[in-house]
């Protein structure tokens, strides 16, 4: 009696399993946070900056590694003119922080030049928790989400990637859907992100004060 599997056998190749698809996708978000973290403090050591940048390489380095995340989770390519580039870590890193410093450098003259320009002007301040987020306007919304996700970042009560997911969401609108898509993660691996920003940020913005003039 013939034993052996009939040559029209056919065999049916496994289907990819999505899920573990997606469980590497999250596994490389993380990865790629760590190089540029690590990029970010090859390229730009403390004590290097001198200036009215001086001590300032801590904060621009994170600001450059959101940056960065961010890029990679909206897919958008370092260089627009050049579609067929993927991405590159440390191109991705070195262009932030040109950007981050260039930016840092204007807001620091900026403040400067404030400062000398009215010294004595006195500022009505309020607490935006006494006014209801449905009265604040969307820019204004999107800055204090903004403002607060720098501030938890530079005090490592989020990380980076943590910080990407949020401003990715809170600040520039992208959907939570539209973002795990892009990224071919479960929605509930950005939920995760979100999860832990949101009270730190409820917290920051809570002990805020602003011109009152800017959240009319």
């Amino acid at each position: 009696m013939n034993t052996s599997p009939s040559k029209h056998t056919k065999t049916h190749p496994q289907k990819p399993n999505k899920f573990n698809d997606r469980e590497t996708s999250k596994d490389t978000l993380e990865q790629i946070a760590e190089e540029l973290t690590d990029q970010a403090r090859r390229r730009l050591p403390n004590g290097v900056l001198k200036g009215i940048l001086t001590g300032h390489e801590e904060d621009i380095r994170q600001q450059a590694i959101l940056l960065a995340l961010t890029w990679y989770l909206q897919g958008e390519r370092i260089d627009p003119d050049n579609p067929v580039d993927a991405w590159h870590a440390p191109r991705a890193i070195t262009g932030a922080l040109r950007i981050i410093k260039r930016d840092t450098l204007k807001e620091l003259l900026g403040d400067a030049e404030h400062q000398d320009r009215m010294p004595t002007i006195p500022t009505t301040t309020i607490h935006p928790v006494m006014i209801r987020p449905c009265d604040w306007p969307t820019p204004i919304m999107r800055d204090l989400c903004r403002r607060a996700i720098r501030v938890a970042l530079l005090e490592v009560k989020i990380s980076p990637l943590n910080a990407a997911v949020a401003e990715a969401v809170y600040v520039n609108g992208t959907h939570v859907n539209d973002l795990a898509k892009w990224r071919n993660v479960h929605r509930s691996s950005i939920y995760q992100h979100l999860t832990r920003v949101r009270p730190q940020l409820r917290n920051i913005i809570e002990s805020m004060e602003l011109p009152l003039i800017d959240l009319l």
